[in-house]
């Protein structure tokens, strides 16, 4: 019985999740065919714009079409009733009326042409004005940009003149001397200065203790050049040979000072 009472609730449980997944995939077939149904319509509603427009586009040519024709009907029943009446006065005076028929159709389309000529010309004039036009416009400013371009590098051959580097170069030297020493002397009039002398660097005697070249100084700069460059470097094997700094007990010197006057 407790099995049975099971069973049933395990079915009442599937066919509940059965019966929800059956709603769920209906109401996405009933959403799919909704939006499929739509979108057949806005595309049959394209379709019939479409066509529509189409026939009225072929009405309008036709009709214009039709007039056209009418129009040239008409012209030539006029002229045939001209040509009519004149045929027997063309006659009279000794002409051929089909001739001077011809000749007058020749002479007219030949108007026409000249007209259509004139008018093909004065198109690929007004073109042609318009293209010069543009290019007077891309020509002034590329002349502008060439100018500008130009006088930024006569502004920089300006900057890098042999005067303006020497002095350059001249100014930098001075400021790496350490007494602002001019090194640079094209007249030979100054006695020979050698750079190590004035700047502090690193020659062949650091490490040598002795430069007969350099002051007490300038050997001490080099030393503190040094200190800064190798923070963490010390003696070495060569701190026995510094001086240790001996700190005398305060008590031990009292009581010597004492036993000093005593004796006395």
């Amino acid at each position: 019985q407790v099995l049975a009472k099971s069973q049933r609730d395990v079915a009442r449980e599937s066919h509940k999740i059965a019966a929800d997944r059956v709603k769920t995939t209906t109401a996405v077939a009933h959403a799919s065919k909704e939006y499929m149904e739509k979108a057949r319509l806005v595309d049959h509603e394209s379709r019939i714009q479409a066509t529509l427009e189409l026939k009225a586009n072929t009405d309008a040519a036709n009709a214009a079409m039709k007039g056209a024709n009418e129009r040239n009907a008409r012209r030539m029943m006029k002229k045939k009733e001209k040509q009519d009446k004149e045929f027997n006065d063309i006659l009279k005076m000794g002409g051929n009326p089909y001739v001077e028929f011809k000749k007058r159709d020749v002479m007219k389309a030949a108007e026409l042409e000249e007209k259509r000529e004139r008018a093909r010309i004065l198109k690929q004039e007004n073109e042609l004005a318009a293209k010069m036009v543009k290019e007077d416009d891309y020509n002034r400013k590329k002349e502008e940009h060439e100018k500008m371009e130009k006088a930024y590098e006569d502004a920089y051959r300006g900057e890098q003149g042999r005067e303006i580097i020497e002095a350059r170069n001249r100014a930098y030297l001075m400021e790496k001397t350490t007494n602002g020493t001019d090194l640079i002397d094209p007249t030979r009039r100054v006695f020979k200065i050698e750079p190590s002398q004035v700047t502090t660097v690193q020659d062949a005697s650091f490490g040598l203790g002795h430069n007969p070249r350099k002051d007490k100084n300038q050997l001490q700069d080099v030393i503190e050049m040094m200190k800064k460059k190798y923070p963490k470097t010390d003696a070495g094997e060569y701190s026995r040979l510094i001086p240790k700094k001996i700190e005398l007990d305060e008590d031990v010197g009292d009581e010597s000072n004492a036993a000093g006057l005593d004796g006395l």
